[in-house]
């Protein structure tokens, strides 16, 4: 194979990346030598994402990936975020090969495709005092990182968000947005997400898609969401950036 065509197949890990609405809204160009990353104008959610911040963290999400199959397969990753001269690209991310086939059978990129997402109970068990200190040591000055153990302040921010979502779900825009992206939970589309994602059974997620769109579900979920957060949740941890900046979002 070509070096080309190594570079694409590490593509079939970038879109196993998070996204909201799992719109996955980037495209990818690849060369020789290079992966440019661009945000796809037709996967923008200009009601829940009109400022882009959700897109680019996806796409942050998307190059993450790649990295980390770059590593695996022997390749070290150099990215440029926003490069001169390349408009609308987010990324440009060059390729050196610098080492053979990891054989490490613990490596990050047998994590990619175990990714999940969904709204049921956690184990109630948090994890290990050093995993959480490690964690931590991420925090720079300009990326916060805040984890959230204590039962009291747990509570008061479940009742935050879900209050939060009961709100955003009255607005008929967000929800016609969201109902496109719904899918059964025995969907095999790429994009959009099953109906698990929101906790939903088998028979509900059948028109999961009309309830969205002509009612507020939220209030039909609001005890088992509190219930998830306040009691299966054993924490919370906070991203935050010091600018708010689509390069920050990356």
């Amino acid at each position: 194979k070509t070096r080309r065509d190594q570079l694409a197949f590490l593509v079939r890990f970038a879109v196993l990346a998070p996204s909201s609405h799992n719109a996955q809204p980037w495209k990818f160009v690849v060369s020789e030598n290079t992966i440019q990353v661009l945000l796809e104008e037709n996967r923008r959610l200009t009601v829940s994402d009109a400022h882009e911040r959700h897109a680019h963290i996806a796409l942050g999400c998307a190059i993450e990936n790649i990295c980390i199959a770059a590593d695996y397969y022997g390749y070290r990753p150099q990215v440029a975020y926003f490069p001169a001269g390349a408009p609308g690209t987010a990324a440009k991310i060059t390729f050196e090969k610098t080492h053979e086939h990891s054989l490490n059978a613990r490596h990050l990129i047998f994590s990619i495709p175990k990714r999940r997402s969904n709204r049921n109970p956690y184990t109630n068990q948090l994890p290990p005092e050093k995993l959480l200190e490690q964690w931590e040591r991420y925090a720079s000055e300009h990326l916060h990182i805040n984890i959230i153990t204590d039962s009291v302040k747990r509570a008061a921010l479940a009742g935050v968000l879900v209050g939060f979502r009961e709100k955003i779900f009255d607005n008929a825009a967000f929800r016609g947005e969201l109902a496109t992206y719904k899918r059964t939970n025995l969907t095999r589309d790429f994009v959009g997400m099953p109906g698990f994602t929101m906790g939903f059974p088998m028979l509900m997620s059948l028109i999961t898609p009309f309830l969205i769109r002509h009612f507020n579900v939220i209030k039909l979920t609001r005890e088992k969401d509190l219930s998830v957060l306040t009691e299966h949740t054993p924490m919370f941890i906070f991203l935050s950036t010091k600018d708010d900046t689509k390069e920050a979002c990356l």
